[in-house]
């Protein structure tokens, strides 16, 4: 009962973060993915690269496929539909987090604190608007699935959930390949809680997954790219990571709550090292476990990436507020500044980075406009959903044959003039506060 009233907590609050946004129309990636497939095109996806039509990032993501032809079939044409589904999605994943809780030894108020601030971090925005990054959502059930298996195979020294446990986690890693990052959390959580022989066995067995896959991701597609050392990048996905408000501010008071943060963190760890108990080894698990899931940031640093590192995040710092609320009154004054800091500026911060996606941000029309006459304009879009594009960048102006690069650069720029950073009541097109620069 429990995990279903957090369910309805979770749901209830990620609808609240999102309505303004439930009706904003397909954007970028959305317009070529979020649709139905042919079956000979989910079947090729095993064995070469998952997108037919060659335009993204390549890899080995045939479950990445599979998931948004289901939900394409499931919601069609509906992007409000298709948003309910990826909070519905959100409050699953943060829900598993309460039966989790009580297998690492955390307490029902303290997990759902753990999802309240995961939902509520900046970089959240990408899985609650961006529809085509719902896949992440998938990657997030997989792990909370592998790690309740993983956990009740250990206590009860069980071969087959241990199996079944790893049976998941490969499931997430075929919906993206940066689920690699969550192997470490797994094989943590095994050393932590189980036997030593069982949890060294496993721990084996994650690594020997994580390299089956990357043979059989280089065997079917040659073009995918290669482990990569760029220490800047992780380092950047860390730090951010780490600051659920956001490194970087719009605004004086903005900036403040960014770097601020860091002051609260250091707070916060400093309690901790001075408050003994379990406590202390809990939260630095899931801190080292939200740094190994930083490491797709030696290849590309992207915040839309940050779902297991935010996640982990959010359950180190769920740890430690809960070591330092037993501790004593003197500490808890600390705690709920903390949380407070967390969810109100993440939440501020998210929604204006939420904004790119709004029809008339101009980077959404960038984006846009790429797709229809620019270098994406062979991608495969639903005719209902070209007509509709088309149409909207029309009425602004931008029009095949008509330079419309150059007209996409010009409304870019008045809108920079005019300080239009926000959505406006006279429907103008604005430039977002904070521009999405990762694409």
């Amino acid at each position: 009962m429990k995990a279903l009233a957090a369910f309805v907590l979770f749901f209830a609050a990620a609808l609240a973060l999102t309505w303004h946004a439930l009706r904003w129309p397909m954007v970028f990636d959305d317009l070529h993915l979020v649709r139905t497939f042919r079956a000979s095109e989910l079947a090729a996806a095993w064995t070469g690269h998952w997108d037919p039509d060659g335009l993204e990032t390549p890899g080995l993501r045939p479950l990445s496929l599979a998931f948004n032809h289901a939900r394409a079939v499931l919601c069609g044409e509906s992007v409000a539909a298709h948003r309910v589904l990826l909070l519905a999605l959100f409050a699953l994943d943060l829900a598993l987090l309460v039966p989790l809780a009580t297998r690492v030894g955390l307490g029902f108020i303290p997990a759902v604190a753990a999802g309240l601030l995961m939902l509520a971090t900046r970089y959240t925005a990408y899985h609650l608007v961006w529809i085509t990054d719902g896949n992440h959502l998938v990657q997030g059930l997989a792990f909370m699935a592998a790690a309740l298996l993983l956990l009740d195979g250990l206590a009860r020294r069980s071969w087959w959930r241990m199996a079944a446990s790893l049976v998941a986690i490969a499931a997430g890693l075929l919906v993206r390949e940066d689920t690699l990052g969550a192997l470490p959390a797994l094989a943590l959580l095994a050393l932590a809680k189980g036997p030593r022989r069982l949890a060294a066995t496993y721990a084996g067995a994650l690594g020997a997954l994580a390299v089956v896959l990357l043979a059989w991701r280089r065997a079917v597609v040659p073009a995918a790219q290669s482990l990569g050392l760029d220490l800047h990048g992780f380092a950047r996905a860390v730090a951010h990571a780490f600051d659920p408000v956001g490194v970087d501010g719009f605004d004086p008071v903005s900036a403040l709550l960014a770097r601020g943060w860091w002051v609260v963190l250091a707070a916060l760890v400093v309690a901790l090292a001075a408050t003994p108990g379990p406590g202390r080894r809990g939260a630095a698990l899931w801190a080292a476990a939200a740094v190994a899931a930083c490491t797709p940031g030696l290849l590309n640093q992207r915040d839309d990436l940050l779902f297991f590192p935010s996640l982990f995040v959010a359950l180190a710092l769920a740890t430690a507020g809960e070591a330092l609320w037993a501790a004593g009154p003197r500490e808890r004054p600390l705690v709920v500044l903390a949380f407070a800091w967390a969810v109100a500026g993440g939440a501020w911060t998210g929604a204006r980075l939420a904004e790119n996606f709004h029809p008339l941000s101009a980077r959404a029309i960038d984006w846009n406009a790429e797709f229809l006459f620019g270098r994406y304009a062979g991608a495969t879009i639903p005719a209902a959903r070209r007509e509709r594009l088309a149409a909207q960048l029309a009425a602004l102006g931008v029009r095949a044959g008509e330079q419309p690069r150059l007209r996409v650069r010009a409304l870019i720029d008045e809108a920079k003039a005019a300080g239009r950073r926000r959505p406006t009541d006279d429907g103008r097109v604005f430039f977002p506060l904070l521009p999405e620069r990762y694409f």
